[in-house]
């Protein structure tokens, strides 16, 4: 990713003169447009791309507020624990999938957590990560991390036997620049799990503004099935599974785009939950919460039967380097 936003934006113009689809070339078209910004939708594969992106020294300064300083997390204590805990869900995915353990790298690790399982597991883990005092909390822990974008950490060739990307190719400038480093990195064969946001799932085209998963202006790309595999495809991957329901993400997600929808108002229960959150009135969020605690039931419910059918709004891609 070594070009500004700018010359991106330049590149993905079709011969037409419009944004071009990143997945199949075809013309993106206007599609949904709220005050945080207008998403552009392929007509072809359904891909999501936000129409005006920031520049890169914009989407830096977010992410460096995006997990505190001194332990590098990003929700409340006892909710980080609960994040440990999905987290150790993560590396039995992981692990059930890998063809044995080896070298791992985490792309955009967020915190280090993941990456001191897999290293107490048995794994050569490395993980990139742009925060500057997430980087820190993690080399503090004796873990090996680069501080920067994957491409610039230019890993020798053939290097890794898996590479996860769990909630972050959506967050990207240039999704297709990782895509190629990571195969470039992997071995023959070598290992490609990714999990983000299903842009074409029934919750996310029925609720559109409400959609947790949405996030503008953080979401750069929206990813189908149809466009992801496109997009993998392009870059040298097979997928070889797909799965439609985390249970770390789709409960919560469609528990949130209810509230959103029902009451009017965005995420009032995921801002209270973190350090760092867009702070609101006491009783404003409390009753977030009150109706989050009656809704509980029926978004666990949905978000299951969407997942059976392979119709979630988060899906998560097994992929192969051919």
């Amino acid at each position: 990713m070594t070009t500004v936003a700018g010359e991106m934006q330049q590149q993905q113009q079709s011969p037409s003169g419009g944004p071009q689809c990143i997945a199949c070339a075809a013309r993106l078209a206007p599609a949904l447009t709220c005050a945080q910004g207008t998403v552009l939708r392929c007509p072809e594969c359904g891909l999501g791309m936000l129409e005006n992106i920031p520049e890169k020294a914009k989407i830096f300064t977010y992410y460096t507020k995006f997990y505190d300083e001194e332990h590098s997390e990003r929700f409340h204590p006892v909710l980080e624990f609960a994040v440990t805990l999905f987290r150790l869900l993560r590396v039995r995915v992981v692990e059930a999938f890998a063809k044995g353990k080896g070298r791992l790298l985490d792309v955009g690790f967020g915190r280090p957590i993941d990456l001191a399982l897999f290293a107490q597991r048995g794994w050569e883990v490395h993980g990139t990560q742009i925060v500057p005092h997430t980087v820190r909390v993690a080399q503090q822990r004796g873990l090996q991390a680069f501080l920067g974008e994957l491409p610039d950490a230019k890993y020798p060739t053939e290097s890794f036997d898996l590479i996860t990307i769990w909630h972050v190719l959506e967050h990207l400038q240039e999704p297709g620049s990782y895509l190629a480093d990571a195969h470039r990195i992997l071995k023959p064969g070598g290992q490609l799990l990714i999990e983000v946001p299903n842009f074409g799932s029934p919750i996310a085209q029925t609720f559109g503004k409400a959609w947790l998963g949405l996030d503008l202006p953080h979401h750069l790309y929206h990813f189908t099935p149809q466009s992801l595999t496109k997009l993998l495809a392009s870059h040298g991957f097979t997928v070889v599974k797909t799965k439609f329901f985390s249970l770390e993400q789709s409960p919560f997600s469609a528990l949130q785009t209810l509230l959103n929808a029902l009451t009017g108002q965005r995420n009032v229960v995921f801002e209270g939950m973190k350090t760092q959150g867009q702070k609101r009135p006491l009783l404003t969020t409390l009753g977030h919460v009150l109706l989050a605690l009656g809704l509980a039931p029926v978004a666990l419910l949905v978000s299951i039967l969407f997942g059976l059918a392979r119709q979630g709004d988060i899906m998560r891609f097994y992929c192969v380097r051919k």
